[in-house]
């Protein structure tokens, strides 16, 4: 079976869109290609390296992508984790995985992670 791709779609693709993509690379890597977008690129905030680090998953190499750069490539319907609370929600959905909440705590960040 193919893997399936996945686009996730922010404003500025900096944070949460960086750690939905990382995310899902992590913990599924056999059944998604993820990949992550902004409306207008800037570049990876350091908060969200740090929280990503903080449960063992690196984005310090990661950059900041404008849709325009996926353009024209096959994807799933693109996902926006737009409010933190659904970020976690996506990725428990896309990997049934119940326990992720155990890996994250409490700051703004890590509630985008959830």
């Amino acid at each position: 079976m193919a893997k399936q791709r996945v686009l996730f779609i922010c404003t500025h693709n900096s944070a949460r869109s960086q750690m939905a993509e990382a995310m899902l690379r992590a913990f599924s890597p056999a059944d998604f290609d993820a990949f992550s977008a902004g409306t207008e690129a800037t570049s990876v905030r350091t908060e969200a390296i740090q929280v990503m680090d903080e449960i063992g998953i690196d984005i310090s190499q990661h950059t900041s992508k404008g849709m325009s750069q996926f353009e024209g490539q096959p994807f799933a319907p693109p996902l926006s984790p737009a409010r933190a609370h659904h970020t976690r929600a996506l990725i428990q959905s896309l990997l049934e995985m119940p326990d992720l909440k155990d890996h994250l705590v409490h700051n703004t960040f890590r509630r985008a992670a959830e």
